[in-house]
């Protein structure tokens, strides 16, 4: 739970004189909506793997090594946001 939250405060961008729990938690949600939107975008059998330059996702199959990230993040975001979507 904590590692995801780093890493959003890392990448996120800080809104003017906001708390540090303002900060995390919009990020925390900019990562929701955009596991979500991912999740609702790639087939159910595929994993995405990395987008071009409009955004598309390219995808792999259970055997890549990189299969298990996205289901990572999925579980972890899942554990630090209780939403069943993500």
């Amino acid at each position: 739970m904590l590692t995801l939250a780093a890493v959003m405060l890392i990448v996120g961008t800080p809104v003017a004189h906001a708390s540090l729990e303002d900060v995390v938690r919009d990020d925390l949600e900019l990562a929701r909506e955009r596991l979500a939107a991912t999740a609702a975008a790639v087939p159910p059998d595929r994993y995405p793997a990395w987008t071009g330059s409009g955004g598309k996702w390219t995808t792999t199959g259970p055997k890549a090594w990189t299969s298990g990230f996205f289901p990572g993040t999925l579980w972890l975001a899942h554990g630090v946001t209780g939403d069943a979507a993500v």
